[in-house]
């Protein structure tokens, strides 16, 4: 019985992979924008929209340590237009598929072409509350600070 289980198990394995698969690589970025994004036109008539977004990371060795990196996004089409509109120091969500393509000067990009890019509006939850640095101690110099100090 447990011979014909794995005989089974083979050939539906055998069949799965003659099968072609479809895979898709999604990525979402949260961050704000470096620059205004900048709208242009190509030559075949197609709005295109480029932008810089920052994120930031956690060191997670390292709480106090953080990582920042900038993302090139673009989008086309008409949500071209809509994406343009965004300002420098915008909280931007976008979400696609990263892709890279050799440049004319033999340089490799990697950019994240957009589906979706929009401002990010978020509430922070009532009981959040942020937290600032502690107010600075008072200075008292070396020896006390008394009468005798020499200048």
């Amino acid at each position: 019985m447990d011979h014909y289980r794995l005989r089974k198990g083979v050939r539906l394995l055998e069949a799965l992979a003659g099968e072609k698969r479809v895979m898709y690589s999604h990525t979402v970025i949260v961050g704000h924008l470096v620059e205004d994004a900048k709208l242009s036109i190509t030559q075949s008539g197609t709005q295109r929209a480029y932008m810089r977004v920052l994120t930031t990371k956690k060191n997670v060795n390292n709480p106090e340590q953080r990582f920042r990196q900038q993302h090139v996004v673009v989008v086309w089409g008409k949500r071209a237009v809509a994406a343009g509109e965004l300002k420098a120091n915008d909280v931007v969500i976008a979400e696609g598929e990263y892709r890279s393509r050799k440049k004319q000067d033999d340089t490799w990009t990697h950019e994240l072409v957009a589906d979706r890019v929009e401002p990010f509006e978020f509430e922070a939850p009532s009981d959040y509350a942020f937290q600032s640095a502690p107010p600075p101690q008072a200075f008292t110099p070396i020896g006390g600070g008394g009468d005798d100090t020499p200048f």
